[in-house]
């Protein structure tokens, strides 16, 4: 006889492996858990007594530690590079080259004066979208990666530039200039020529 389905809210074994909290039973708990734990990352990483640079923070090191802050206390894989195939992204074996080359291609980009900062951000996070590098939360650790360079980039912080617009991803997707469509792919071919 074969198992019963779960309902959307509930829980199969599959959903708990690795789950820390011992209160979740629904999908909603999970959620909550995981905003919880976000928002105490925010903190930490926002927080006054931050002094981060883009050199320190565009780090594969830095990236992890930071999915690590966003969910370590809901889940036991937290900051760790997945292992299994996921479509659309890297392959698990390749998933800490393409981190690092993304995020010195990144710190090039950050290095050109001329380049908007919210450009090298929109890089960031399509970069870190594309790649998938963790088991899950990808989409969320890649807009807060990009919050937090153009925090320390000097563009704003956390909730204020947020403020600006109407949600989280419009400053990424408004950010290559109409009269500089190919600036971004210049400065990329310029770096990758260097090294």
């Amino acid at each position: 006889m074969k198992p019963p389905t779960p309902t959307p809210q509930e829980l199969s074994p599959a959903d708990l492996d690795g789950l820390i909290p011992t209160f979740v039973a629904t999908r909603d708990d999970i959620a909550a858990a995981e905003r919880f734990n976000i928002e105490s990352a925010h903190a930490w990483a926002f927080g006054t007594r931050r002094t981060a640079t883009p050199e320190r923070l565009l780090t594969v090191r830095f990236s992890d530690r930071v999915h690590r802050r966003m969910f370590g206390d809901v889940w036991r894989w937290a900051g760790r590079h997945r292992t299994e195939p996921r479509p659309g992204g890297a392959s698990p074996g390749r998933i800490a080259v393409r981190l690092e080359t993304l995020l010195v291609e990144t710190l090039a980009l950050h290095a050109d004066p001329m380049l908007d900062r919210a450009v090298i951000a929109h890089h960031l996070h399509e970069g870190l979208g594309r790649l998938k590098a963790y088991p899950d939360g990808n989409a969320r650790h890649a807009s807060f990666m990009a919050e937090l360079y153009l925090h320390v980039a000097g563009e704003g912080r956390g909730r204020a530039a947020r403020r600006r617009y109407a949600e989280p991803g419009d400053a990424l997707r408004a950010a290559v200039p109409p009269d500089r469509p190919h600036r971004l792919e210049d400065t990329l071919d310029r770096a990758t020529r260097r090294r």
